[in-house]
């Protein structure tokens, strides 16, 4: 799957930019995967903009719902909450039935993106077996913007591609979760919590995003456990009995 972007190269590109130029903005941009046992997935995409980034973009006319919710695929879900520190997250949320199909859906966000642009990049298979074992194998990048993005008589104007990424790293965050049916077995350098991996992203660099899952723990039915409990309060009793014969017994024969 490759994703987080829309097919305006510009979009998330331009949100990136306003963030570095403007001193003290932040912008967090994440992806969640939430793996079924089932075999289904949902998928959550976020920006996460700060009070100031989100003044700065109004001072410009820029409406970030807008600039993520422009998105060639109808089915994602576009969601606005706004944070209790002044600030806005933006989503792009949608459920799948087969973790199988996610790639391709994602493939459709990045439609028109040079390898250049700016964008939060991911790459992932994802299988789940009959029993719920997972294994999840690819890559994810935060693609950094290589220019200011103005030009003058064609020649780009304003920091470099090196200058730039520092910035960014300034200003910009960006991880990858999974969660998996099953407890996290195997991963490649990511934060592990119980069924949940974190990877997180630096700036211009490719991650590689691996892990293994094993199937859910299973739940015994409710007569099972009933059953269960019977038999052993059962046998507490028995060696309880016992016990008591055996004491009268000594007591007696003393």
């Amino acid at each position: 799957m490759r994703g987080f972007c829309t097919s305006g190269v510009w979009r998330i590109g331009l949100l990136l930019l306003l963030a570095v130029a403007s001193t003290g903005c932040r912008l967090d941009v994440s992806a969640v995967i939430d793996v079924a046992a089932d075999g289904s997935a949902d998928v959550e995409l976020a920006v996460e903009l700060d009070e100031d980034l989100l003044e700065e973009l109004d001072r410009l006319g820029v409406d970030p719902t807008a600039e993520l919710a422009a998105v060639p695929a109808p089915r994602w879900e576009v969601e606005r909450r706004a944070g209790g520190d002044g600030g806005l997250t933006v989503t792009l949320h949608r459920s799948f039935d087969d973790a199988a199909h996610l790639g391709p859906q994602l493939r459709e966000l990045t439609a028109g993106l040079a390898d250049d642009d700016p964008a939060f990049d991911l790459d992932l298979d994802i299988e789940v077996d009959a029993e719920g074992a997972s294994v999840v194998e690819g890559r994810a990048r935060l693609q950094g913007p290589a220019d200011a993005g103005v030009a003058v008589d064609g020649d780009p104007v304003g920091p470099g591609p090196d200058e730039l990424a520092e910035q960014v790293v300034d200003a910009v965050e960006a991880a990858v979760t999974l969660r998996l049916p099953g407890a996290v077995t195997t991963d490649t350098a990511g934060a592990v919590d119980g069924r949940s991996v974190t990877w997180e992203l630096g700036v211009d660099e490719e991650v590689e995003i691996a892990a293994t899952g094993r199937p859910p723990a299973t739940q015994l039915p409710l007569g099972w456990v009933t059953a269960g409990l019977a038999t052993v309060a059962a046998a507490v009793v028995a060696v309880v009995a016992v016990v008591g014969v055996r004491r009268r017994r000594l007591s007696r024969g003393g």
